[in-house]
């Protein structure tokens, strides 16, 4: 799912959802198909993770391009889970 690339310039690059990982949707129909007001776990969880990486990229701890979920470190996707109190198989059942 991961259609959008999301540039950022310095350092010059993209950060980019990986078309083999679902695990994380993309965030292309971002905000457009939120008219209701209202954010899913999968949405925050995305945008999270899409976060950590845009400041990854700007403190050089990751290099451009870099694809989602992969290159935000494994502690960093552990803990946005545990926040949100993500369980993958709970939300699948949603979908």
């Amino acid at each position: 799912m991961g259609c959008d690339y999301y540039w950022v310039k310095n350092p010059a690059g993209y950060i980019h959802f990986s078309d083999v990982d679902e695990s994380y949707g993309c965030l292309c129909t971002f905000p457009h198909n939120y008219g209701n007001g209202k954010l899913d776990s999968d949405t925050v969880r995305s945008l999270a993770l899409l976060g950590a990486a845009l400041v990854l990229v700007q403190h050089d701890e990751i290099d451009t391009p870099a694809f989602l979920p992969y290159a935000v470190p494994d502690w960093i996707r552990e803990e946005i889970d545990r926040i949100l109190n993500y369980k993958e198989d709970e939300n699948e059942k949603d979908t």
